[in-house]
Formats: structure tokens, sequence, C-alpha cells
């Protein structure tokens, strides 16, 4: 019965192939009629049928209490029946007195697996012997007709699997331009965020270290004091040193991450009032690769920098901790804030400043990590990396 749903049969339009084949079965075997019928748990179907009365005819179906055609189903062999009135097989099937049905011969239509759809049978409202010739010719009509519904099983399994890789490549073909656009978008905002830092350091280069190293040069062309010059050149070299440090800290470099956490979360609170906590395993940050721990560093600088301009915060928590990523360990860097949070949910760092999270994120999807934004229950903006640690 399965077999028989899933080959869509069931209640499909009349076919001339197969009304070909019931018209063929009649004038060969002069029979007044001829069916291919299919048969499921509660009716017998009628794919082709010639000679049959109305309303059958029209209704192309029947309950099985008028059916013969479901003894070749259930026993998966050709039923021959001389005199119905006389055969205990059938001699109570309504058909007899609905159909005029005395003499029946039927042969299985089995599917490609074996399984026994229906029947083609051919009755006569008499007794009848079946010859030989005539079994052998319903025979060769019941296969031709069998090859039919197999090839229809076959085109409708052939266009669901058309449709499904149709589906399947349109639904990664917008994958793919989804993924384009996002690496295209994520590539404008790293151009932008370079040409910002470039223009940062151009005005600090232009504007006070510049004005610095000239007010030095006219102090000496002008015979002024040699301690002012000295002066304006101890304040551009403090300038440079800082602009150095805040790029790329010594400390990093020599120490590692968490004590780097540590300077860059004192010189935000020092500059800029907002009051940054850490808490960093020193295990893992000894650990790791001087450029990853540099990546970590840029994010969190990064954070931090959109945090004053953009989350009106008071409090920032920065947590550095060993996490698992695809079944690896990897590093965890947690970035929590008291602001106003990601407008609806959504993670847009610095948007339309250059320096938003399709920067960050594609910094980290370099390493092979991710960034995961999202708002926290008591308000402000929670923002986790996480970068694979490298195997030992």
């Amino acid at each position: 019965m399965a077999a028989l749903a899933e080959s869509g049969l069931l209640d499909s339009p009349p076919e001339e192939a197969f009304d070909r084949l019931t018209h063929f079965a009649v004038r060969l075997l002069d029979v007044p009629a001829a069916v291919v019928s299919l048969v499921d748990e509660h009716r017998q179907f009628f794919k082709s049928a010639v000679g049959l009365p109305e309303p059958w005819a029209t209704r192309r179906e029947t309950p099985l209490s008028l059916s013969f055609c479901q003894h070749v189903v259930g026993d998966g062999e050709p039923l021959v029946i001389v005199d119905a009135r006389a055969d205990p097989r059938v001699a109570e099937n309504k058909a007899i007195e609905e159909f005029g049905v005395i003499a029946y011969a039927g042969m299985p239509l089995p599917d490609p697996n074996g399984h026994v759809l229906g029947a083609f049978c051919v009755i006569d409202g008499k007794p009848r012997e079946w010859s030989e010739d005539d079994l052998a010719v319903l025979h060769s009509l019941a296969a031709l007709a069998a090859a039919e519904l197999r090839l229809r099983a076959m085109n409708r399994r052939l266009n669901a699997e058309n449709d499904r890789l149709e589906t399947a490549v349109a639904a990664r073909t917008a994958d793919l331009k989804a993924a384009a656009d996002d690496l295209r978008a994520a590539a404008e905002a790293v151009q932008t965020a370079a040409s910002a830092e470039r223009d940062r350091l151009a005005r600090v280069l232009h504007d006070h270290l510049q004005q610095l190293l000239v007010g030095a040069k006219m102090t000496l062309a002008a015979g002024g004091p040699r301690e002012d010059a000295i002066g304006f050149i101890e304040e551009a070299i403090a300038e440079s040193r800082s602009l150095a440090a805040e790029l790329s800290p010594p400390v990093l470099r020599s120490r590692g991450l968490a004590p780097a956490l540590d300077w860059l979360a004192a010189r935000t609170t020092q500059r800029h009032g907002l009051r940054v906590s850490t808490d960093c395993d020193s295990a893992l940050s000894k650990a790791l690769p001087p450029a990853a721990a540099a990546v970590l560093f840029e994010a969190a600088r990064e954070l931090l920098l959109n945090t004053l301009k953009h989350a009106s915060a008071r409090a920032v928590a920065v947590r550095l901790r060993t996490a698992e990523f695809d079944g690896a360990p990897a590093a965890e860097l947690t970035f929590r804030d008291d602001g106003c949070g990601f407008p609806d949910g959504e993670g847009d760092l610095g948007a339309g400043d250059g320096s938003g999270l399709a920067n960050l994120r594609l910094r980290v999807a370099q390493w092979g990590g991710t960034v995961a934004t999202d708002n926290q229950a008591e308000g402000g903006a929670i923002v986790k990396l996480r970068l694979p640690l490298p195997r030992d």
C-alpha cells in the first residue's frame, strides 16, 4: 500500500497509453470489458477501463466489495475464474450482480521492487474457459501496462529529485550571493576603517606632532630660549610614544594579552572615566600566539572605542577564558557593558564610522573564529569573540 501511495498513480487522470492497452485487450480477447486497476486498503481505482457500466465508469473506482482484483494484489499471482458464481473465492462478491462479472482473468502489475500495485484484467458476462493463448496475450498486455506504471513512477521520482536539486541549487546560489555581499561589505568596511585610521594618524601627525616640531624649529631659528625648543621636542616625543603605545603597546609584546588588557583598561579609565574591569586567564594569555593576542587586543580596543562613542555606558567588563569551539579549545573574549545596547537587538558597532562590527568580524573570521552579539536582559550589550587555539 505504501508503494502505491508513493507512486503517485492513485487518482491520476486517464492516459492514452493505458486506454490503448485496454482497448487492445477487448478486441484481441473478444471480451466486453478490460480494466487496469490499482488497489489500496479501501478501494480499487481504475487507471483505465473499457466496458464498465455507469456510474462506475465515470467514478473510476469501486469499494473492495466489488473487486476481484484485490485477490490478485493480495496473492501476488494471476487469478483465472471460469464461472464466478461457482467459484468459492468470489462467489459472494457483489461485482457478479453489479457488473455482470461471470468469467475473469487478471494479471499482477508489479513495481520495480516487486510490490503488486494492481491488476490488468478482462471480464466476460458468461462462463469462459480461458485458453493458454488468451492468458499469454493478457500477460503480454499486463507487462506493457506494468512498464508504463514503472515509467510514470520513475518520472515522478525524477521530477521530485529535479525539484529538490533546483531548490538546493537556488538555496546555494542565494547563500553564495549573500556570502559575496557580506565579503564585499566587509571589504568595504575594512577599507573604510583603514582610511579612517590613516586620516586619524595624519591628523595627529599634522595637528600636534608637526606643530610641536615647527614650534621647536621656529624657536631655535628666532634665537629663543633653548629650553622652550627642548620642551616642544620632548612633548612631540611623548606624543609619538603615546601613539605607538596605542597602536601596539610594548606590554602586549613583552608580557602577553592579559597584562595588555589590564593596561588598556587602566588607560581607558584614566583618560575617559569609563570603569573597565578585567578578568583574564593568565595561563591562556601566555599560551596565545602573538598574532592571535594582537587580534584579541585590537578587538578589545575597538570595542572600547565604540562603547565610548555610542553606548553611553558607565562600566565595562572584559573577560578572557578558554572555551570550546567546534569541539576544539578556543580563546573566548567576552565584552559586557551597561550602556544602551544594540538597537533592536542587532549587533552594529560603530555603524557609519568605518569601524563597525563587519570589520571586526572579518578579522576574527580570518583566524577561523566568530563574533556573537546580543543585548543583556539587565541592559547593555554583550559581545563574545572566539578564536580557535592552535593544536599541540
